[in-house]
């Protein structure tokens, strides 16, 4: 039992000359076990070893106030590895013995352990085991740390991929969300949606201006032209003039409407004289100049529809799906012109003046149609 938990251990003391002002180096052999150990001593040239018993370790650690077990682990310290501040020595003993030596502190006081060393019966053969195991145990550690190094160069060629792999996923995921956003981009969807609609709204008055010969339809200067939501352009909007008698016909739908930005009013077609004034100024002049029309103000980048006319709601058409309702509602109403704004947009007026609008949720379904007549 006691040799299969044997520890050894090997180490290099400088031993202090008394000839010189060097040190000399001794390499220290040391097999340990519970109850004693043994050591094997080499300058090089010549080898002692020291075998003591059960009973004489046993005798020493008594000395000492110690029990084996802890006179054993000190013992291992101070001769597994040389300790600084323990002064060691390695004197003559006679007849070619030597006595080994080590101080060490305990509770204040310098402590002196030694034990004889005989000398070896084969030097030769003694150094030879001692080389053996210097070189056993350099090749177990050089093994250790080249498996080291390789799992080493493993781990870092995996990180190396985990690494290339995250900013592949980075990269896909930054283009698909760049994708998503530029499709989802309201300004985008708006425009397409209210050029659209401006189309059908030229047609429709080249229509009533062949028909209509009177002067009760003046035509206005047209300025219902396509453009883009970029910094140097705004909301710019076709007015037409409004009609005495809103509920007469299907033809007297057609109102005058004013958009004014937050801020400053802006508008190119409808009263250029109040282009440049305050917003609610603005606001509260066309309504009570024109008392059919019905002005509110849209801030500037808001993503709405304008163009709402109609006399009523359809709440019959709740449900339906967004473009189906605008279908529906242009074709039994030729001179109305439908809208769909998503659900959320902000717009800062109730709509009055015949105008119509569907909301409409993000999977093209009606949510709410707001009574306008």
């Amino acid at each position: 039992m006691a040799e299969e938990t044997q520890r050894d251990s090997c180490s290099k003391l400088l031993i202090p000359n008394a000839h010189t002002a060097t040190e000399q180096p001794i390499f220290v052999k040391a097999t340990w076990f519970p109850t004693h150990f043994h050591l094997a001593v080499t300058d090089g040239l010549t080898a002692w070893h020291c075998h003591p018993s059960e009973e004489e370790v046993k005798q020493r650690a008594a000395q000492w106030d110690l029990p084996v077990s802890e006179y054993l682990n000190l013992s291992e310290r101070y001769l597994g590895h040389q300790q600084s501040g323990s002064v060691y020595a390695f004197d003559d003993a006679g007849d070619g013995h030597k006595r080994l030596s080590w101080t060490f502190e305990k509770e204040g006081m310098t402590l002196l352990w030694r034990w004889k060393c005989l000398l070896s019966p084969d030097s030769k053969k003694s150094n030879v085991e001692i080389l053996d195991f210097l070189m056993g145990s350099n090749i177990n550690l050089s093994g250790k740390v080249v498996g080291e190094n390789e799992l080493f160069e493993k781990m870092k060629v995996e990180a190396e991929k985990c690494l290339t792999q995250s900013e592949r996923i980075a990269n896909e995921r930054l283009e698909f969300e760049s994708e998503i956003y530029a499709k989802d981009d309201p300004s985008r969807l708006f425009v397409g949606v209210l050029n659209s609609k401006k189309s059908k709204l030229r047609e429709l008055r080249d229509k009533l201006s062949k028909q209509e010969h009177t002067e009760k339809y003046p035509q206005e200067e047209d300025t219902d032209k396509t453009e883009s939501f970029d910094e140097d352009s705004d909301f710019d909007r076709s007015d037409e003039d409004p009609q005495k008698d809103v509920t007469s016909s299907s033809k007297d739908v057609m109102a005058n409407k004013f958009v004014c930005f937050s801020g400053k009013s802006q508008s190119k077609s409808s009263w250029p004289e109040l282009v440049g004034v305050d917003g609610k100024v603005a606001e509260a002049t066309i309504e009570r100049e024109n008392p059919s029309v019905n002005a509110y103000i849209v801030p500037e980048g808001s993503a709405v529809i304008l163009d709402f006319r109609c006399k009523s709601s359809w709440p019959e058409l709740v449900g339906v799906e967004g473009k189906v309702a605008v279908a529906i509602i242009e074709r039994e109403n030729p001179l109305v012109d439908a809208a769909t704004v998503i659900k959320g947009s902000f717009v800062t007026a109730d709509f009055r003046c015949d105008r119509v609008r569907v909301w409409v949720t993000e999977d093209g379904t009606v949510y709410q149609v707001p009574r306008i007549g």
